[in-house]
């Protein structure tokens, strides 16, 4: 089942009988709860909901200053916007029945190419399909296997370089290539750090390279690495060869995650505070502060997520941790071609049982920013949606339906 373009949607689950209704306006009723997968659960501190009023309501206000080489934005309050952005369904790919390809069993990665083709690996399967932009099916590309060209369900990365196509195999510590029209291209690597199912594990680095990013520090494959992981990012050229490495980086004496940017520069970021740094690409580094306030988890939530962590704990014969009382900061960041920041940010949510069964999937917002620090405001994600592609007119996410069946959707800004 393909849907094409229809009016506003909320945050709400997608069912079969689907009714229209608005994104972003009022809150919508709880979803039925869910069980935690016990093989998402690595993923726990993604976890978010919805919550009001907005922090992005009202004008602008913010602050620029100079810290040594470092500029910082301080964001105070409101938004250029002066309100949460609404969005517009255009495209849904998807199928609740049967087993063709727009049936989907677990969306891992999704791209999306200049002329507006979709790529999809569906790790369920798996396989590598590719959409026209109105979301009709084009054909698959490659298959399952160990050989060059071919790809195994544990595909942790996926990215777009001109006309090639990128999957991160970090099981065979390689790169699969592909052109746009799906001919095989080999392998490219192999990619030492490569190692451990951390995603996204791939983006556009600028220049005509790829990011990719690895365990920089020696350790031996199938032992447990270093903790924290020291992961930084590796830039290579086309055909996979290394150019040059970041190393993992320090915010502010804090051990910090890090990805490539598009345009030549990484970006590095805790979960423990409202701040980023945009480092490279040509400018000096700029610090990004958000006036926001960490979201606490619900009796509901602290309760999956501690059976979460017990069970954990119990599959390394370690003792468990207690959960966390608040989530954290954003949690996840996309970009697009013209330098914008989408911040992923954790809600509250209501009092209960989580509505949801994949942490991947929590309600949430994106916090947008241009690239010299401005905020210009929220977007309020559907309920059980994960943003995947951003550009600053699209947003592509995957959003799970009544009986977790994935769609890929895309909406208008």
């Amino acid at each position: 089942m393909i849907r094409g373009a229809g009016p506003d949607y909320p945050m709400g689950r997608h069912t079969r009988s689907r009714r229209p209704r608005s994104v972003g306006g009022r809150r919508p009723a709880p979803a039925p709860a869910g069980a935690l997968g016990g093989a998402w659960a690595v993923a726990i501190l993604l976890v978010a909901a919805c919550g009001s009023p907005s922090p992005a309501d009202g004008p602008l206000v913010s602050r620029v200053e100079q810290r040594g080489d470092t500029t910082v934005v301080s964001h105070l309050g409101g938004s250029r916007w002066e309100g949460p952005a609404r969005l517009r369904e255009e495209v849904r790919i998807g199928s609740l029945d049967g087993d063709g390809p727009e049936a989907f069993a677990r969306v891992a990665e999704v791209a999306v190419a200049p002329n507006g083709n979709v790529f999809v690996f569906d790790g369920g399967v798996p396989r590598l399909s590719r959409f026209a932009p109105d979301g009709h099916f084009l054909g698959s590309i490659g298959t399952e296997g160990q050989g060059p060209g071919e790809y195994t369900a544990n595909v942790s990365g996926m990215a777009l370089l001109g006309d090639r196509v990128y999957l991160a195999d970090p099981g065979r510590g390689t790169l699969v290539v592909f052109d746009t029209a799906g001919t095989s291209l080999g392998s490219a690597g192999p990619v030492d750090g490569l190692r451990s199912l951390f995603a996204p594990a791939l983006a556009d680095a600028g220049s005509g390279r790829i990011g990719v990013r690895v365990i920089t520090d020696p350790w031996v494959p199938g032992e447990r690495p270093p903790t924290p992981w020291p992961i930084g990012v590796e830039r290579r050229s086309p055909d996979g060869s290394a150019v040059d490495t970041v190393p993992p980086p320090v915010l502010l004496g804090e051990r910090v995650d890090i990805r490539a940017t598009p345009w030549g520069g990484v970006l590095v970021a805790g979960q423990e505070a409202f701040r980023f740094e945009l480092r490279g690409g040509g400018d000096g580094p700029l610090r990004v502060e958000g006036g926001f306030e960490r979201a606490p988890f619900s009796d509901g939530e602290r309760a999956a997520q501690a059976r979460a962590l017990a069970a954990i704990a119990a599959a390394d014969g370690e003792s468990s941790v207690d959960a966390p009382p608040l989530k954290p900061a954003w949690v996840e960041y996309l970009f697009t071609p013209g330098g914008r920041v989408y911040a992923r940010r954790p809600r509250v949510h209501e009092d209960g049982e989580p509505a949801w069964t994949l942490p991947l999937y929590q309600p949430s917002v994106l916090d947008v920013f241009e690239r010299d620090g401005t905020y210009l405001g929220e977007i309020r994600l559907p309920d059980r949606a994960r943003p995947v592609v951003a550009t600053d007119e699209h947003l592509w996410v995957v959003e799970l339906g009544e009986f977790d069946e994935a769609y890929v959707v895309r909406y208008r800004l």
